[in-house]
């Protein structure tokens, strides 16, 4: 698995502590709580914010499927990803600066500008609580989000069809998945199989999703990047 900290990005990781965070001695006000079952359950990669708002919850919650999901394809395919390596990721984000949870818990949300129509920035911030301000006032935060397609049709364990991919190489409506008519009215999915299915094989399909989701393709919090 690709180290996302070696060079110079580890040096800055090790020079940027948000020490006085620890040195306050404001516990409360520097742990993240658990979250709600309803933020859980509310949990959604529909749209910029959500997307980021998601991230924010599964880390909290140390829900590392949802997690890894909030990671665009691009970004885990650069670090080598998958949901079983993700975990030694995280460990080794948290190793090199601990108080990350701390920091996206509080982080506020300035602006989401569009860059093009699948490609976003989202700007944040987060004050620093209480004697902190003596020495930095803020933590800046920068997001970089993609618009995601795939389409996945199973059979049971089997997989019949399955594509997504970075939005500069596949999207639905230009492959010719999605379909909108004329008085735009109908939406058509029209998925190619891996094999042709008999009739009496149609009862066999057991899974058919077909979406798009914003997912990070850049996190920067202070002088921290993944990228």
């Amino acid at each position: 698995m690709r180290d996302p900290f070696s060079g110079e990005k580890k040096k800055e990781w090790s020079k940027f502590r948000w020490w006085p965070a620890l040195v306050v001695g404001l516990v409360c006000a520097c742990v993240a709580p658990q979250p709600s079952p309803k933020q859980v359950a509310n949990i959604s990669l529909g749209d910029p914010q959500s997307a980021f708002e998601a991230f924010i919850t599964a880390h909290q919650g140390g829900l590392l499927g949802v997690e890894y999901e909030c990671f665009s394809m691009r970004l885990r395919r650069k670090h080598g990803l998958s949901q079983h390596a993700y975990r030694e990721f995280r460990d080794q984000l948290l190793e090199q600066e601990p108080n990350l949870t701390w920091a996206l818990y509080r982080a506020r949300i300035d602006e989401i500008l569009p860059l093009d129509p699948r490609h976003v920035q989202l700007k944040a911030h987060v004050d620093l609580p209480g004697l902190v301000g003596w020495f930095q006032e803020e933590i800046l935060i920068e997001v970089d989000l993609v618009l995601e397609d795939r389409y996945q049709v199973l059979a049971g364990n089997r997989t019949l069809a399955a594509q997504g991919g970075p939005p500069e190489s596949f999207d639905l409506l230009g492959s010719g998945v999605l379909a909108i008519s004329d008085d735009g009215k109908v939406l058509t999915a029209r998925i190619p199989l891996s094999r042709p299915l008999a009739r009496g094989e149609w009862g066999d399909i057991t899974s058919l999703e077909v979406y798009s989701r914003w997912r990070i393709d850049r996190l920067k919090v202070g002088s921290v990047q993944i990228d």
